[in-house]
C-alpha cells in the first residue's frame, strides 16, 4: 500500500454548538490536501471542530478535535473611585487611579501616563485595578487605560488631565503698607501686597472682619 488514494472524501465535524455546517468535500485525485476551508460562526462561543477522511475501500481516518473560541466583545472598562475629575487641581504630589474592567477572557491592562505606556497588568485578577504614583512634578499630566482580551478585543478610557501644583504662590507686602507696629495718628490706611499665582485673589480673613488687597479701610473697631 503506497498510502495513495484513488478517490476520498474530506468531511468537517460538526462544531459543538451546532451552527457549522457538515460539508463534504470530494476528491477524484490519487492524492491532495485540502486547505482554507471557510465557515462563519454566527455567534460568539466556544466551538470544536475536527476532520474525517475516508478512500474507497473503506479505510477511515480522523484528526483530534480542536476548540476555537469566537469573541468579538471588547472588555467593559471605565474610570472608578478614587480617580479625579479630569482637569483636577491638586496640591499633593501623590495620585491614586483606578479602573475597573470586565472580561471573561482579560488580555493585559496598560495605564499610560503622559503618552508612555506607565505600567502593564498582565491577566490583571479582580474587577479593579488601582494604580499609585507619587513625586509627581507640577504641572498638567495626562493619564488613560487601555484593556484587551486574548481575542485581541481593545477598550480605551478617555484621557484626563491632573494639575499638580505643590508650590504656595508667593505673597508680600508692599507699599504703602504700613511696617509692622507702626503708630499712626491717622485713620486712614491703604494697605497691599504683590502675589503671584494662577488662582485668583482672595481676601485676608480676621476675627474682627476681612480685608481685600489694596483696599482703604478705617480701623476695626
Amino acid at each position: 500500500d503506497t498510502g495513495k488514494l484513488n478517490e476520498n472524501n474530506v468531511t468537517t465535524a460538526q462544531n459543538s454548538l451546532g451552527e457549522f455546517s457538515l460539508v463534504t468535500y470530494a476528491q477524484t485525485t490519487s492524492q491532495g490536501n485540502y486547505t482554507n476551508i471557510t465557515v462563519s460562526a454566527t455567534s460568539n462561543g466556544t466551538y470544536t471542530y475536527s476532520f474525517s477522511l475516508n478512500d474507497t475501500a473503506g479505510r477511515n481516518v480522523s484528526t483530534g478535535t480542536q476548540t476555537l473560541t469566537i469573541d468579538q466583545s471588547a472588555p467593559s472598562l471605565s474610570y472608578i473611585s478614587p480617580t479625579p475629575s479630569s482637569g483636577t487641581r491638586q496640591s499633593s504630589s501623590s495620585l491614586t487611579l483606578a479602573a475597573s474592567h470586565a472580561d471573561a477572557n482579560l488580555g493585559t491592562l496598560v495605564f499610560t501616563w503622559n503618552g508612555v505606556a506607565n505600567q502593564t497588568f498582565v491577566s490583571p485578577g479582580g474587577s479593579n485595578t488601582t494604580v499609585n504614583l507619587t513625586s509627581i512634578t507640577d504641572g498638567t499630566h495626562t493619564y488613560s487605560f487601555t484593556v484587551n482580551d486574548t481575542a485581541g478585543n481593545t477598550n480605551s478610557t478617555a484621557n484626563r488631565t491632573i494639575i499638580i501644583d505643590t508650590t504656595a504662590p508667593p505673597i508680600l507686602f508692599a507699599g504703602p503698607t504700613p511696617a509692622n507696629n507702626t503708630f499712626a495718628s491717622s485713620r486712614n490706611h491703604t494697605f497691599n501686597a504683590t502675589y503671584n499665582a494662577i488662582t485668583t485673589k482672595t481676601p485676608v480673613n480676621s476675627a474682627r472682619g476681612s480685608v481685600w488687597f489694596g483696599s482703604r479701610i478705617s480701623p476695626m473697631m
